[in-house]
């Protein structure tokens, strides 16, 4: 099953409410991305560091979508 029936079964469960888009919270993950994208690019943060902030830019940039 993949994610997006999951999500289908949590609204038709009640286990989930569907929120209509937010323009200003799309922008501020879109923002927050951009920040954390140039963040992993600087060499002034050790691999580890850079590699962990990975993740959070395609969370955010998934949920803008």
């Amino acid at each position: 099953m993949g994610s997006n029936d999951n999500l289908e079964n949590l609204l038709r469960s009640d286990g989930l409410k569907a929120e209509p888009p937010d323009r200003k919270e799309c922008e501020g993950l879109l923002g927050s991305a951009t920040d954390r994208l140039k963040d992993a690019h600087s060499p002034a943060l050790s691999f580890a560091s850079r590699d962990a902030l990975l993740p959070l830019v395609q969370d955010a940039m998934l949920a803008s979508k």
